[in-house]
């Protein structure tokens, strides 16, 4: 039943007839020509078309002569829409990019530090350039990296996000003390202005700095809910006072706070600048039995005219591992199922992967750092880990979820292996990116941007922790099927 996987880049959806323009579209047209309109923020469903909306706006309805930067999501998204809007006056690059030609204008010609030597030397100097301290001098460099995208400085601020996103500070260092040096060295590099860049500072450097930069009639930027508040700010920046913000996204899609978005994005953009809000509620990808599947999660999105029905329906975990065929999706909230689902599927000669080699590659670095001696160790250490993080992190009112995930992904790689040796082996052998040979399996995280015939979706791993964002994961989700959505039952774990 299931067709060959299609792979949606972040900000690309596959749409409709451009011809059959929609009355939603057609707003925004209009919105985009009349330059009294002033700011514009359009809220996008998934699978609405977003993408072609934007680029036939951009293309048809604003008025010549004007200066246009377009903010694409990453390098792929720029380089497609460069080859497809020839404008001139149109700006097309990521922020990373516009950022970097900011701080050459005002600095002059720099060099790109790719392998972040000058923090490297600067971490080997506060920190120690002993091979024991290596682990401490990821963890400043990863809470610098935060504190930069969320232009905080602070150590008390700081150590909250180190925890929010996991950042885990290694045995034997003080955190206050790591935490404090990390403070420092951003309070230093907010002055640099010769030396090497690294990637958070292209877009940090120009608003910390507030350096002069090229003014824009029309600023358009897609994905606006991942963006972080150094990127949001740096947008504001290049409107100036005058120029125009044409903010595209999805808040109920908002689901990196864990890499420093801001969850707040799409409305703060809305009382900030006091835009009008457009909707985009057509869902051009999913049937209609999915999308009302999803409106039951958030209401405002709607099925294309003439939309097949589709198929909603549940299954038991047998089900799943006897009929799942290659190009289906089973995705969960979390990784650990995932796990012992790919064990199951291997064991019946089923070819499978679970997507994330980021992911694989964060649990085997965990383990080697451990030097257990064997699996029982193994087993013994990340349960003591676990119940002293949580410890800590429950006395702090902090969140416990993703201790606890890595937790469970490591007991689940743990079963019914004889050797630490063995459980790296199977990481390398789960944990895979890129187009799969046999079924997917992937975190919601992982599949957005991904789109197939078939999702099983195993729905006892959802909502779980309160919060928005765990209902944006399970919308996210169910909008990853365009024909056929499948509840999964956890009676028995697959």
């Amino acid at each position: 039943m299931s067709q060959a996987t299609q792979f949606i880049p972040a900000g690309h959806d596959k749409i409709h007839n451009p011809r059959e323009w929609s009355s939603f579209q057609h707003a925004v047209f209009k919105a985009v020509e009349d330059d009294e309109a002033g700011h514009i923020v359009v809220s996008a469903v998934p699978g609405s078309g977003k993408t072609t909306t934007l680029e036939h706006a951009i293309k048809n309805y604003t008025f010549d002569g004007a200066k246009i930067l377009v903010c694409a999501f990453n390098k792929d998204i720029a380089t497609e829409l460069q080859s497809r809007i020839k404008l001139a006056g149109c700006k097309i690059q990521t922020l990373h990019g516009f950022g970097l030609s900011v701080v050459t204008r005002n600095h002059g010609r720099r060099a790109i530090d790719t392998a972040g030597n000058r923090l490297n030397d600067e971490l080997k100097s506060r920190v120690g350039k002993e091979w024991d301290k290596r682990e401490a001098r990821t963890f400043v460099s990863k809470v610098i990296s935060i504190g930069k995208s969320c232009l905080v400085g602070d150590a008390e601020t700081l150590d909250e996000l180190a925890d929010k996103h996991g950042y885990e500070c290694p045995k034997n260092h003080d955190r206050a003390t790591l935490i404090g040096i990390a403070q420092s060295i951003l309070a230093s590099n907010a002055t640099q202005t010769d030396g090497l860049l690294s990637f958070d500072d292209m877009v940090w450097l120009p608003v910390i700095q507030r350096l002069g930069m090229p003014k824009f009639d029309l600023v358009f930027v897609d994905e606006t809910q991942d963006l972080n508040p150094c990127q949001l700010k740096l947008i504001r920046l290049a409107a100036g006072s005058d120029g125009r913000i044409i903010a595209v996204g999805d808040k109920n899609q908002s689901i990196y706070g864990f890499r420093g978005a801001d969850p707040d994005a799409m409305p703060r953009m809305v009382r900030e600048l006091k835009a009008a809000q457009l909707p985009l509620s057509i869902c051009y990808r999913c049937d209609a039995a999915i999308v009302r599947e999803a409106a039951d999660v958030h209401a405002g999105i709607m099925p294309r005219p003439n939309a097949p029905e589709g198929i909603v329906r549940d299954a038991t975990d047998k089900e799943c591992l006897r009929d799942a065929k290659k190009g289906d999706f089973i995705i969960s909230r979390t990784n650990a199922p995932l796990i012992s689902t790919a064990f199951k599927f291997l064991a019946s000669g089923i070819p499978c992967s679970i997507r994330g080699r980021d992911i694989g590659e964060g649990l085997a670095s965990w383990i080697k750092k451990e030097k257990c001696r064997d699996v029982p160790h193994l087993m013994t250490q990340v349960q003591t880990w676990c119940s002293e993080e949580i410890k800590r992190l429950t006395a702090l009112e902090r969140p416990v979820d993703l201790v606890v995930e890595k937790a469970e992904c490591i007991m689940a790689l743990c079963e019914g292996m004889s050797s630490i040796e063995d459980v790296i082996n199977r990481i390398e052998l789960l944990f895979k990116d890129g187009a799969s040979a046999g079924i997917q399996l992937m975190s919601t995280h992982k599949a957005k941007g991904l789109e197939t015939d078939r999702v099983w979706l195993l729905i006892d791993t959802y909502c779980k922790w309160p919060g928005k964002e765990e209902e944006n994961l399970l919308y996210v989700a169910v909008t990853r099927a365009k024909h056929e959505l499948i509840y999964v039952s956890k009676e028995q774990q697959i």
